[in-house]
C-alpha cells in the first residue's frame, strides 16, 4: 500500500515536470526529431548567412580578382563580428538594467 503510494507520488511528480509524457506517441517522436536535428539546421542557416554576407560584400566591393576576394573576406569578417557583438549586446542589455535596478533597490533598503 505504501509503495503504491510513492509510485503514484513519483509518476506524478514526472508528469508535471515532463509534461510530453502524456502526449502521443508520434508527437513526442517529432519532437524529439526537431531537437536532435536543431543543431544542422542552425549550421545550415548560419552556414547560409555568411554565404550570403560575402556575396552582399563582394558586390559592394565591385571589381574582379583576388583583391576585391580579400576584401571582401575582410569585410565579412568585420560584418560578421559585428552583428555577433550587437547580438551578445541585445541579449545582456536587459539583464545590465535588471541587475543595476536590484542593486538599486537593496541599496535604497
Amino acid at each position: 500500500m505504501k509503495a503504491d503510494q510513492f509510485a503514484d507520488q513519483g509518476l506524478t511528480k514526472v508528469e508535471e515536470t515532463f509534461p510530453i509524457i502524456k502526449e502521443d506517441t508520434e508527437k513526442v517522436k517529432t519532437a524529439a526529431l526537431e531537437y536532435a536535428l536543431l543543431p544542422i539546421k542552425l549550421a545550415g542557416q548560419g552556414k547560409d548567412y555568411v554565404f550570403a554576407t560575402y556575396d552582399d560584400e563582394y558586390k559592394k566591393t565591385g571589381g574582379e580578382g583576388l583583391f576585391t576576394a580579400a576584401k571582401a573576406i575582410i569585410s565579412t569578417e568585420l560584418k560578421l563580428t559585428a552583428d555577433l557583438l550587437q547580438a551578445v549586446a541585445g541579449f545582456l542589455g536587459p539583464k545590465k538594467e535588471a541587475a543595476k535596478q536590484k542593486i538599486n533597490e537593496k541599496l535604497s533598503e
